[in-house]
């Protein structure tokens, strides 16, 4: 580390910022015109490939290595155990538009909300493909983690009250997937 000022400014190259970011993905089964009819951040042309959403918080996802712990004389021998990765968890803003509809379609899709059960028993066609991007300044990219085989496992309530003002609706989302992947600087 550096003793002064001067040496640490000549050595810093000027840190990530949390606020820079971008979060892309597909909800099986619709498009952008279903999503957002006509709305101001989507192309409007049918395309069901990825989309860029609303996104007012999401986290790079975590993913942690279990710990197998062999007794040996009263000690514990330590050894790596298989990697678990957490589900991921974002803030969306709601807005006119169908995102949060788009969600719960998606949802119901997995495990239907009336009869209980999948429209995909197999669980092929309802996942998909998610990606977190941290951005530079000049909204090239620093590192991406893309989600594989993601689903909807809550969409969280929309909170309303009478006494709020000056605020935007907005509404959590949590995704379950397999496993992630990163690029970029230890991605």
């Amino acid at each position: 580390m550096s003793s002064n000022i001067a040496d640490f400014r000549a050595k810093f190259k000027g840190g990530t910022r949390p606020n820079r970011f971008k979060v892309t993905g597909t909800i099986p089964g619709f498009d952008d015109t279903e999503l957002y009819p006509g709305g101001p951040t989507q192309k409007g042309d049918g395309d069901a490939g990825p989309m860029s959403f609303l996104v007012k918080a999401a986290s790079m996802p975590s993913a942690t290595i279990g710990e197998i712990i062999v007794p040996y004389r009263g000690r514990g021998l330590r050894i790596p155990g298989d990697r678990i990765f957490e589900p991921w968890t974002f803030t969306v803003l709601d807005e006119i538009g169908g995102f949060r509809e788009g969600l719960i379609k998606w949802g119901d899709k997995v495990l239907s909300h009336v009869k209980n059960v999948s429209s995909d028993p197999n669980q092929n066609d309802d996942k998909a493909q998610w990606t977190v991007e941290m951005l530079k300044p000049d909204d090239s990219s620093i590192r991406t983690v893309t989600l594989h085989n993601c689903w909807p496992l809550s969409i969280g309530a929309i909170d309303l009250s009478m006494d709020v003002a000056d605020s935007l609706s907005e509404f959590t989302c949590t995704l379950a997937y397999d496993f992630w992947t990163g690029s970029g600087a230890a991605g």
